[in-house]
């Protein structure tokens, strides 16, 4: 959905982007939308840092998260967060 550049002075989004296939694309659009100084908030789904896909229980509630919920990767907080930074936020 295209929104012109320098728009908007605030954005949110509520465990929608998580939904998208390429999270930095979308993380992009927003950054681009946003005026300087505008703010996005974002509350979204993140696995700990410390999950184990080699570990088959944490591996199993993860597959059974993303089909139930209907999305593609839940990623960890440090590649979500820096995800969001390679868009070009700040994170506060």
């Amino acid at each position: 959905m295209p929104f012109q550049e320098n728009s908007y002075d605030v954005v949110y989004s509520i465990e929608a982007t998580v939904h998208a296939p390429f999270s930095q694309g979308v993380y992009h659009e927003i950054y681009k939308a946003l005026r300087a100084g505008g703010v996005f908030g974002v509350y979204e789904w993140f696995m700990t840092d410390k999950y184990d896909n080699d570990n088959v229980q944490q591996r199993q509630l993860r597959f059974a998260i993303e089909e139930e919920d209907g999305i593609s990767n839940i990623v960890t907080v440090s590649e979500g967060t820096q995800t969001i930074k390679d868009a070009g936020f700040e994170l506060l």
